[in-house]
């Protein structure tokens, strides 16, 4: 029930895992947010909308992000959604490159999209990667390799700060309406941890 009563829910509960998942994909921190996130109830003209969902706080999200290499992601989210919706487990991805896009949906199917010569959309799908383990199991296998000397797992601690301030900064650019330096931002959270 709490997440039907909190401030921005949807980023707290979910878009810090999707934020998180655009860093991995381009392979980058995140240098600058800019978006807003609100409750369609709470905008409209008419009191008559008030409670009209399930949620009292931000239930929607809109947000461009510049990446430290100069590539760019957006983000929409939404709890209200009526249409077609992803669920946890099943978000949607689209990567645009120069060759064409890369997709991931909620069946779980990597699909290259690419013009040929002649200009006609060709699809693909991609073969999924052979994993020894998944999930939380992965996170505690690499944890362990790290233990005897392998490379340091992507759950460090500075590795989570620079998510945490993709949250923080969202947020700040929701409330402010100004685009957020995400690496300041990480500074700052690093600054208080040393003190």
């Amino acid at each position: 029930m709490f997440r039907h009563e909190m401030r921005h829910g949807l980023l707290i509960e979910g878009g810090i895992h999707h934020l998180d998942q655009l860093r991995n994909l381009s392979g980058t921190d995140c240098k600058t947010i800019a978006g807003w996130d609100w409750n369609p109830g709470h905008v409209r003209d008419t009191t008559a909308w008030r409670g009209s969902d399930a949620f009292d706080g931000e239930a929607s999200a809109l947000l461009v992000l510049r990446m430290t290499n100069g590539s760019f992601a957006s983000y929409e989210g939404n709890n209200l959604a009526t249409g077609k919706t992803n669920s946890w487990y099943g978000e949607y991805y689209r990567l645009e490159c120069e060759g064409g896009a890369a997709v991931l949906d909620r069946d779980h199917i990597v699909r290259v999209e690419e013009r040929s010569t002649a200009g006609t959309l060709q699809t693909r799908e991609v073969p999924p990667v052979e994993v020894v383990w998944e999930g939380h199991q992965a996170v505690a296998s690499q944890f362990l390799d790290w233990l005897d000397g392998g490379p340091p797992p992507a759950t460090t601690l500075t590795d989570n700060l620079q998510s945490t301030a993709m949250l923080f900064a969202t947020i700040r650019a929701s409330e402010t309406g100004m685009t957020v330096d995400v690496q300041e931002l990480a500074q700052e959270l690093e600054r208080s941890l040393e003190s």
